[in-house]
């Protein structure tokens, strides 16, 4: 075994967001790029990746504006659905503009700025001028309704809203006229609301004339010189610990949780992640059909594409398998990321037997467990043998592990891989205490990834960091003797069947080796006799049938009794968030209430 090599001294640091003091902690600083190896075989579920990885002490602006010097004339981002194609040069320009507009406008570093918008050029042109600019971007769901929205404005206290002109079926200015009515009396910029009291000026990226917004595109134009040179000067100044985006959680247990994070945490962490990823020797053009209001899109479609120089595809303003597959052929894309359900819709295309996907040599999934059988399905329909499987959390920014390029068949389809560079992870018992490895427990992290805290919000912070920053994500897992970790579930889904801990995602994945299951869900439902039973929504594939009879036969002297579902419902499809994730509460509340029918 060899040493590992490091020196660092320990800062303490008290962080305070919006006048409110959050918590006192204290940041290991390394002042040397740490040398380290592991023993050959793990025996306590705790393993910290060095890594070759050199932390970035720079903020988005900075590296923003080091990829236009070094690269300006490297095209960076293509939004198919806008027919648009920008350079980082471009990038760099049309962003001083925004941000120069944005201070014109009356905003000021430190205050809070929503951007609610699917998927298009000037999302990342806003997300970096509010990062020029000193400002917080709060990053707002698309599917969001007036009350979740006046949540969000009001937790954050945001001064303005970038907004779109809608999502699939939402009309966004008539969501907002039924927010805040005034807006169609105000002169723009001179909102006074009495719901949302800090807002004053709402911008819409749209050609329409809407009384009290701006025109996205009207804006870019009102700063002159002076406020550029401004911007100059603030970008210097931005310290890279500042807090730079607020991300809301997806509120599924109660209200969203608005998790801060740093320049720090997203520069680095967009490092982290696509060293990981990559595959020495190719060049790097990425699909990325997730959501960029999503932690996962945000890092994998912005941060990574500045900081590793490489060009990213958009193919439609929200997930679309068929434009998803179009962009991979006409852009010749060597990467695709994506969420399970997206690859589920990709895989099962009509048109992807005749889609020439020949330049794809990786695949990498997140935001929700996927199961062995699709990546089985990735594998033969898209002709990738470089999968990797990753995890995150919203609050680790959120990057934390992932398999690597060429990893072994057992570890590529069973496990999340190992920590990024740079970040301990430990599985922890009721008490606190690390267990033996290949011993289930709550999985906790700490690095350059781990967010600030929840804005405004000290004592919901406090429950999920401790002092000395250790995360909890609340995820069920085991690590292995090679430190390689498994998400088994979450603890709070976790079914207790008459003193039975079943955990869903066994249960899914088994079900999921049926030749005629596309998804599947498993909840546990309240029992007079056994406190929970396993309930389960089933998705089959197209044109497949199957009885409840049938799938319980399936399950018999293949998996143990009590883990077989009692109750059965096949649904063409499942209630999701806009970003893909299947929201299980809605399963369960589903079920609860078809039972209270049926008796």
């Amino acid at each position: 075994m060899l040493n590992c090599v490091s020196t660092m001294f320990v800062g303490r640091v008290i962080l305070t967001i919006s006048k409110v003091k959050l918590r006192t902690f204290q940041i290991p600083v390394f002042s040397f790029r740490c040398l380290a190896s592991y023993p050959k075989k793990f025996t306590v579920s705790y393993n910290h990746s060095c890594g070759d990885s050199v932390f970035l002490g720079s903020t988005i602006g900075q590296v923003v504006s080091q990829a236009a010097d070094q690269s300006g004339d490297q095209l960076a981002f293509v939004f198919r659905h806008q027919n648009v194609r920008r350079t980082f040069s471009q990038v760099d320009k049309e962003s001083d503009q925004l941000a120069a507009s944005f201070l014109e406008l009356g905003l000021k570093p430190g205050e809070r700025i929503a951007l609610w918008s699917t998927n298009c050029y000037e999302w990342i042109l806003t997300q970096v001028a509010a990062a020029k600019a000193g400002l917080i971007l709060v990053q707002v769901n698309t599917a969001y309704q007036p009350d979740e929205l006046e949540y969000c404005l009001n937790k954050t206290s945001c001064k303005a809203l970038v907004a779109a002109e809608g999502f699939k079926t939402q009309d966004y200015f008539q969501e907002l006229n039924h927010l805040l009515p005034e807006i169609t009396v105000s002169k723009p910029g001179q909102l006074q609301s009495k719901r949302c009291p800090d807002l004053h000026t709402v911008v819409m990226l749209t050609k329409r004339n809407y009384p009290g917004v701006y025109k996205f595109e009207d804006i870019l134009q009102v700063a002159g010189n002076e406020k550029l040179r401004e911007i100059k000067k603030l970008v210097s100044k931005i310290q890279f610990d500042d807090p730079v985006c607020i991300q809301l959680t997806s509120g599924s247990t109660g209200q969203a949780k608005a998790a801060t994070l740093s320049h720090f945490n997203l520069i680095n962490n967009g490092l982290v992640f696509y060293t990981r990823i990559s595959i020495p020797g190719v060049t790097s053009v990425d699909c990325i059909p997730l959501p960029l209001f999503h932690t996962f899109g945000s890092l994998a479609g912005s941060m990574a594409t500045f900081v590793h120089r490489k060009m990213t595809v958009f193919p439609s303003a929200f997930f679309d398998p068929l434009a998803t597959l179009e962009a991979i052929e006409n852009e010749r894309c060597s990467v695709v990321m994506g969420t399970p359900t997206m690859f589920v819709d990709m895989v099962n295309h009509p048109v992807i037997d005749q889609t020439d996907l020949s330049s794809l040599k990786t695949a990498v999934t997140g935001g929700a467990p996927c199961p062995v059988e699709l990546w089985r399905q990735i594998e033969e329909k898209m002709k990738i043998t470089n999968i990797i499987n990753g995890y995150g959390t919203t609050e680790n920014s959120p990057a934390t592990l992932a398999t690597r390029s060429g990893e072994r068949t057992d570890k590529k389809y069973h496990t999340v891989g190992t920590p990024f560079d740079h970040v301990e992870v430990k599985i922890i018992d009721k008490n606190g205490h690390i267990v033996p490895v290949n011993t289930k427990g709550e999985l906790c992290t700490r690095g350059h990834v781990t967010f600030l805290g929840y804005w405004g919000d000290e004592q919901k912070t406090a429950e999920v960091m401790s002092p000395d920053r250790w995360y909890r994500t609340g995820d069920i897992a085991t690590m292995d003797e090679d430190g390689y970790v498994s998400i088994v579930g979450r603890i709070k889904e976790m079914i207790i069947r008459g003193g039975e801990n079943i955990y869903p995602r066994e249960v899914e994945e088994f079900l999921h080796t049926h030749p005629f299951v596309a998804e599947v869900q498993v909840v546990g439902v309240p029992d007079p006799r056994l406190g929970e039973e396993v309930g389960a929504w089933v998705k089959l594939k197209t044109g497949k049938t199957l009885t409840e009879k049938e799938l319980r036969e399936y399950c018999n002297g293949k998996i143990s009794y009590f883990k077989i579902p009692r109750h059965i419902t096949f649904v063409e499809d499942f209630p999701r968030t806009s970003s893909g994730k299947i929201m299980k509460y809605k399963i369960k509340e589903e079920i609860i209430k078809k039972l209270r029918i049926k008796h």
